[in-house]
């Protein structure tokens, strides 16, 4: 009964960890994407707004 109830408790804990380190994964790759779309987008501007100033 007592190992039960330590088995319980434990398994908890473990769920708990599993889902923070999957949200931590989770968190890291939006901040992965975000900054990976953010550079591209200024990217593609600074070169729109080169050639754009160049033709005018």
């Amino acid at each position: 009964m007592i190992a039960q109830g330590q088995n319980d408790s434990s398994s908890v804990s473990e769920k708990r960890r599993r889902a923070w380190r999957f949200a931590n994964a989770t968190f890291n790759d939006v901040l992965i994407w975000v900054g990976t779309t953010t550079a591209i987008v200024l990217m593609v501007l600074f070169v729109v707004g080169c050639c754009y100033l160049n033709g005018a």
